[in-house]
């Protein structure tokens, strides 16, 4: 009769990473000196996520808010103005604990600033988001044997996640809008407006590459009207990132925090600063055995272990039957390798 044993002793464990993530809402609100304004036509924000850590059930974030206002003077001359707020803030996190990585992103929901006799003041509100990241090991292989009983094994296919890349980062692109319009002398720019899209993630020869596009639009003032000019300027963002080849799996956030133009020969000049929040990570699939099953009807001619060889990275299946002398088809039965697989993956293999 067979006998099928859990495996629960000399484990062999991998470093993997769990994911926990957290939302939270929270209000600015406050006085801001705004000078030679008689009236504020717009206004918008934007937060910049400068730093966040991990501590015990929450993501502790260092932002700044970033509020943008087109302004009028007694003139009648349009100016846009700029106002940082920095602030904290606390995002519950439940699993997070002090050492994990992380990151954070958030959006403003609503602005509003109202100027009276006693001063202009402002109301802010946001949603943040926050990520951590938490260095676990799991258990992909146990080392296990008969001496007395022939055996078999049984395997499962599982995934690790490893992390590639856990930032906030900023980033400053320059770029040219295509005029749709004519030209004029006296033209000047009242204000330009953008939002920035996260598209491709890669990695290839030890970095990683995030690109996207800025969607940019200026309101210009033309004698009496006012004319808009928009399009698209590419954005790329390159870091340093672990040796791999697997597509990864990714989260990017991408805010534009500044955002500034100018015409000069007729031509529209912007330049963007850009908060990044990204965290990638690779997918690898190992193999673990999960049983080993004992006939206790057949007893071993001899006796002997089973054999576990840990193969070097992209180390052939045919290079290691020639190393130890076993057939390729006892190599693939052994640990559940489809037929005529060609590498051994890097999880360690059983021999014999």
């Amino acid at each position: 009769a067979e006998k099928a044993i859990t495996v629960e002793e000399n484990r062999i464990e991998r470093p993997t990473v769990r994911l926990s993530c957290g939302a939270y809402s929270g209000e600015l609100s406050g006085e801001i000196d705004i000078r030679d304004c008689e009236r504020v036509v717009t206004a918008d924000g934007v937060i910049d996520v400068i730093d966040a850590k991990a501590e015990n059930g929450k993501a502790s974030v260092k932002a700044e808010a970033i509020i943008s206002l087109l302004c009028q003077d007694e003139d009648g001359i349009y100016k846009t103005t700029t106002v940082k707020v920095p602030f904290e803030a606390d995002v519950p996190v439940e699993e997070a604990s002090a050492g994990d990585g992380a990151v954070a992103s958030a959006v403003v929901t609503s602005v509003e600033v109202v100027m009276s006799e006693d001063g202009t003041a402002y109301s802010l509100e946001y949603d943040m988001d926050a990520q951590t990241a938490k260095s676990e090991t799991v258990t992909i292989c146990a080392d296990a044997f008969s001496t007395d009983y022939e055996s078999g094994v049984e395997t499962c296919e599982i995934e690790i996640l490893e992390p590639i890349k856990f930032t906030n980062a900023h980033l400053t692109q320059t770029g040219e809008l295509k005029r749709h319009g004519e030209a004029k002398e006296s033209e000047y720019v009242i204000s330009t407006t953008a939002d920035a899209e996260a598209e491709n993630v890669s990695v290839a020869n030890g970095k990683l590459k995030l690109s996207g596009e800025i969607n940019v639009q200026s309101a210009i003032r033309q004698d009496e009207t006012v004319v808009t000019e928009d399009g698209k300027i590419p954005f790329t963002f390159v870091c340093d990132a672990s040796g791999t080849s697997a597509e990864p799996i990714f989260f990017a956030n991408v805010e534009v925090t500044q955002i500034s133009s100018r015409i000069e020969g007729g031509r529209v000049y912007v330049t963007a600063e850009l908060a990044i929040s990204l965290s990638a990570m690779s997918r690898e699939k190992e193999r673990a055995m999960t049983k080993l099953t004992l006939n206790t009807d057949e007893m071993r001619e001899k006796h002997y272990g089973v054999k576990i060889f840990f193969p070097e990275k992209d180390e052939s299946t045919w290079s290691i039957c020639k190393k130890y002398g076993c057939s390729r088809r006892t190599l693939e039965k052994l640990n559940g390798f489809n037929e005529g697989q060609t590498t051994a993956g890097n999880a360690p293999i059983i021999i014999e």
